[in-house]
């Protein structure tokens, strides 16, 4: 992924969310370990909670020259969003409450199986911690050590090769997953 690119692309998206937006996964990572992109990523990954996000700002995001590529889940469940500009992918997930947790959803699209291809991702509520990082020249909203540690474990300052984003994530919750199936009917 060219970084350059990617972070012209990173304030175009997220000047589009209304500051609700924060860095998450490996855009998050990047910013606290390296103040950067990290070379290897794949793409850029922003969240928004349920309740801040609007549809219009996806109109708004494309008026920018993003294209929608794909749609996972539904705004009630697993929501992820992906966009493509100048050869780099943007993934918008919404973050989701229950009870004192809070989730968001990755998607295996190699299947086709509905909620059974959404990995589930729970965190207590209060590591959410919105911070601003830099990145090149720009600021950004982020969660900040409490998420990366809860998603990539204690060792988060070591980059870790090979890395499988299906299973190496610290967050993994099946047995949300499972509740989740069981209400919406899949």
């Amino acid at each position: 992924m060219n970084k350059e690119i990617a972070i012209k692309n990173l304030k175009q998206f997220t000047d589009c969310l209304d500051e609700k937006y924060f860095l998450i996964y490996g855009t998050c990572l990047g910013a606290l370990r390296e103040k950067d992109i990290i070379a290897h990523d794949l793409d850029i990954d922003i969240g928004i909670m349920e309740g801040d996000f609007k549809f219009e700002m996806v109109n708004l995001i494309m008026s920018k020259g993003f294209s929608l590529e794909r749609i996972f889940g539904m705004p009630t469940c697993g929501f992820e969003m992906s966009f493509r500009k100048n050869g780099v992918k943007v993934d918008l997930m919404l973050f989701y409450t229950n009870n004192d947790l809070i989730w968001n959803s990755l998607w295996d699209n190699t299947c086709k199986n509905g909620l059974s291809d959404m990995i589930v991702h729970s965190y207590n509520a209060d590591i959410f911690e919105l911070e601003q990082l830099k990145i090149g020249k720009n600021y950004f909203y982020s969660l900040g050590e409490k998420y990366i540690k809860a998603v990539y474990g204690e060792n988060w300052r070591t980059p870790i090769t090979p890395w499988n984003w299906r299973t190496d994530h610290f967050c993994i919750d099946d047995n949300l997953k499972i509740e989740l199936i069981k209400k919406y009917g899949y």
